[in-house]
């Protein structure tokens, strides 16, 4: 009997020693152990059950092209979706658009049959491609190092991931795509001419709408809480020229008399307000890591070391070589910047540098002068910051799954280096008439200073 119980004491000990063991910290304890081939398999193991779900959503939600705008082939929403899992990363994916009926009908007893109205599709072929990125970490760190390490690059990742997808869209609208319009503040005749007064304001809402209508652009209609739908336009702007827009009497004065608006479409979701049937989003201006700031509505980056007035590339960014601090900003012609009070000519940039540059730009009336190390170099005309707003209609775009973001693990050098990854493939653009021209949406420049 007492040998049974010796066994069994025995036993138990050996269980306590080996859970004990997988444990990072005991209650009253200042360590822990580090990985063992054990835990890195029950890490291998749980990682993946739990993540794929988790990393489809947040990165899908973190979106601003996300959700709140997308709508199924025939929905009239800003982006048509359109999800084919049968195709593998570069296959061709076919997605359809669909143009309003226009026909009168018929009245009374008279024949329908022989005068329906044929339903005008458009089709459009997207490729989708392979977009991963990773993370990666080492065995020497205990358990719950790594469970937490997993945690925060599970919404690092994700947060990517979201990111690219949306510069990849405001890539394309912007830079890619040819719209037939291109719009000025203050209706004036070109980028050099925007001067500070030139800004966001609701006269520049309304001249975005009647754009869009004069080009046959559809709005999106947006449900209201007795039912009925209100078609709408949206223009997104930056933060900036959204503080210039909250500056104006005339926008104020018409979010007081609207009210409690009522409306439950989740289209209005993260909306500044409404003038004038058009729905106004932000896009801030997002400190993507050290030293890299903008986006393609507001290009932006910061001086990296001081530059006296005779420096001719003016270095941006942070030290890391494979990240494009320029990627926002215009890849050919000659272009402008503004960095403190100077303005600076430049015709081509880098992944940190912006090139040829002309100290300070031909008739900006300004002076080189010598800049301190993180100063903001902004996008400009001849003589202010500037940004770009996209006043766009329904079916302006179309995106196409056919891998939606998942994760994927890594690991190498006999288990002891651990890899974390998203990937997924998918591809978008916008939509065009018969006569390729882009119909449903316009580009606005417009004076931004920041204040």
């Amino acid at each position: 009997m007492m040998a049974l119980l010796k066994s069994w004491l025995l036993s138990v000990y050996w269980h306590l020693r080996a859970w004990m063991a997988g444990i990072p910290t005991i209650a009253g304890g200042t360590d822990v152990v580090e990985l063992n081939v054990t835990t890195v398999t029950e890490l291998d193991n749980a990682i993946p059950e739990l993540w794929t779900p988790r990393l489809r959503a947040d990165a899908e939600r973190m979106t601003f092209w996300g959700p709140n705008f997308e709508g199924q082939e025939g929905s009239g929403k800003p982006i048509i979706r359109r999800d084919d899992f049968t195709k593998s990363p570069g296959d061709t994916i076919h997605v359809q658009v669909f143009r309003p009926l226009a026909r009168a009908g018929v009245t009374g007893n008279t024949t329908l049959a022989g005068t329906e109205e044929t339903l005008a599709l458009g089709q459009f072929d997207l490729t989708a491609d392979w977009v991963r990125h990773a993370v990666a970490f080492n065995k020497r760190a205990t358990r719950r190092a790594v469970f937490d390490a997993a945690k925060v690059s599970e919404r690092a990742l994700a947060k990517w991931m979201a990111k690219r997808i949306d510069d990849d869209m405001f890539n394309r609208l912007i830079i890619t795509e040819t719209t037939q319009t291109t719009l000025f503040a203050g209706n004036v005749a070109s980028v050099a001419s925007l001067g500070s007064a030139n800004v966001f304001t609701p006269d520049e809402i309304d001249r975005c709408k009647l754009q869009l209508m004069s080009l046959g652009a559809l709005p999106f209609d947006v449900a209201m809480d007795n039912g009925q739908e209100r078609p709408m336009y949206g223009i997104v702007v930056s933060e900036v020229s959204e503080y210039q827009l909250k500056s104006n009497s005339t926008w104020n004065q018409a979010q007081r008399d609207a009210g409690i608006r009522g409306e439950k479409n989740k289209i209005f979701t993260g909306a500044l307000g409404i003038y004038n049937g058009v729905i106004i989003y932000v896009l801030p201006t997002i400190q993507v890591s050290h030293y890299k700031w903008g986006s393609f509505l507001r290009p932006e980056a910061r001086l990296n070391g001081s530059h006296t007035a005779a420096v001719t590339t003016i270095t941006v960014g942070g030290s890391d070589t494979s990240v494009d601090y320029t990627e926002y900003f215009p890849q050919s012609g000659t272009n402008n910047v503004l960095i403190d009070d100077e303005v600076i000519s430049f015709t081509g940039n880098t992944n940190s540098t912006l090139t040829g540059a002309t100290r300070p730009a031909a008739g900006s009336g300004t002076t080189a002068a010598t800049h301190a190390d993180g100063a903001m170099v902004a996008l400009a005309s001849s003589s202010v910051e500037r940004e770009r707003a996209i006043a766009f209609g329904s079916e302006m775009a179309v995106r196409t799954w056919a891998v939606l973001p998942t994760n994927q693990n890594e690991l190498q050098d006999y288990r002891f280096k651990f890899g974390i990854g998203i990937e997924a493939a998918y591809g978008q653009r916008a939509v065009v008439d018969a006569r390729s021209n882009v119909p449903n949406y316009v580009l606005l420049n417009v004076a931004a200073p920041r204040p």
